[in-house]
């Protein structure tokens, strides 16, 4: 995942269908005395090289559906729900996304980093699209994503200076940043540039397409040395996965301070031990393990009674708060929900954290640009504790290309 920008953030939006069809009730209809079903459509990486990390999208996003049917529904209507799997392939999830814009649903719940392949597509249709916004293309009227989206109405890069705010705080000048190859990793980079060095912070190094995503040690070490051999003080890393990256700095010295952008939950830890102590993880929504509010207890409430052992995934989370953001619209849309009355619905959403599962969202003014603020961990004793202003990390919106 990178940042609010970006990865902790990674999807996509867009929207189909005819007028007439926005506005005609998208349900169907049960037996006789029944209450109607609304059908969602899941756009996931379930299979292929991105889905160690995505499949867990899909989990929190049925999780969280599941919670709602058996606590009633919505408004007398159950929800039933389609998963549209990509593959983490291109043509593929074009096709799918073809197939949940055709399939009658009312709303697609987005949860892929290659649904941004799709967006060309998605773009010119009507269906409403709920997800965390961090890929190119995600700024169309009907694209709600809770981080916000990482290009304004204009298409032009936006990002904010909350991650740099917060280096520069802990007296960092001299960083590197780094990314993957994958589209939006790639660009979520990009953008942190510039506004690193308006922030007065010295980009001394930087990669913006480690080979690819998920790289092995063998080619992120090398990188790690070129950033230490610049000088760099501080990692800033937009790359989908950053084991190899946390281990190649561990090997040297553990020098330099790492900030990465996948989130929390017990994976990095379980899997790296002590490598991880001391490295910061930002993300757009809470540190579950170590805050507390309604919305981070109904989500783990879910997590379990879907059968997730443990401490769950941070993209469970990702996946959860995508769906409870569709339904705290649905649940605004009106007893017999269009895809029009939806978007209307999500576009009073203001100062809404859901919970306290995220930072504060705002629409119509945020399917326009990133959101202004962050949660900031660092690992201490095997734990994901903020550290920046809690419990949101806030900077300044602005254009960074």
């Amino acid at each position: 995942m990178f940042t609010s920008l970006r990865l902790r953030r990674l999807i996509v939006t867009g929207f189909a269908l005819s007028l007439a069809a926005a506005v005609a009730p998208i349900v169907t209809a049960g037996p006789a005395g029944a209450a109607s079903t609304i059908k969602v459509g899941l756009l996931a990486d379930n299979t292929g090289v991105y889905s160690a990390v995505f499949s867990g999208v899909t989990t929190g996003m049925e999780a969280k559906l599941k919670q709602v049917n058996a606590a009633g529904g919505v408004n007398g209507h159950q929800i039933s729900y389609s998963v549209y799997d990509t593959q983490s392939s291109p043509t593929q999830a074009v096709a799918v996304a073809k197939e949940g814009v055709q399939g009658g649903n009312l709303a697609l719940l987005v949860g892929s980093q290659f649904a941004s392949y799709a967006l060309p597509y998605l773009r010119q249709q009507n269906i409403p699209m709920v997800g965390w916004a961090v890929s190119p293309g995600w700024n169309g009227p009907s694209m709600f994503g809770f981080g916000g989206s990482t290009e304004n109405k204009a298409g032009q890069s936006v990002g904010n200076d909350a991650i740099t705010r917060f280096i520069k705080s802990k007296g960092y000048t001299k960083i590197a940043v780094l990314a993957d190859s994958s589209a939006g990793s790639s660009t979520a980079g990009k953008g942190e540039l510039p506004l690193a060095k308006r922030f007065g912070l010295n980009v001394v190094y930087s990669n913006t397409a480690v080979p690819t995503y998920g790289a092995d040690l063998s080619q992120v070490l090398p990188v790690a040395q070129k950033a230490q051999a610049s000088g760099a003080q501080f990692i800033l890393s937009f790359m989908g996965v950053n084991s190899p990256l946390i281990q190649a700095v561990a090997q040297l010295g553990k020098k330099m301070k790492v900030m990465v952008l996948t989130g929390y939950g017990p994976g990095l830890v379980q899997q790296l031990g002590s490598d991880m102590n001391g490295v910061y993880v930002q993300a757009n929504a809470a540190a579950y393990i170590t805050q507390k509010g309604a919305g981070i207890t109904a989500f783990l409430q879910a997590m379990k009674a879907d059968g997730v052992n443990g401490t769950p995934l941070y993209y469970n989370e990702l996946g959860y708060v995508i769906a409870t953001q569709f339904v705290w619209g649905l649940q605004r849309a009106g007893k017999n929900p269009t895809q029009k009355s939806l978007v209307a619905a999500l576009n009073t959403m203001k100062n809404e954290t859901l919970g306290g599962l995220i930072p504060p969202v705002t629409y119509p003014a945020m399917r326009f640009s990133g959101t202004p603020c962050d949660t900031i961990t660092q690992v201490q004793n095997g734990k994901f504790v903020v550290v920046g202003t809690k419990p949101w990390q806030c900077g300044k919106v602005t254009v960074s290309g």
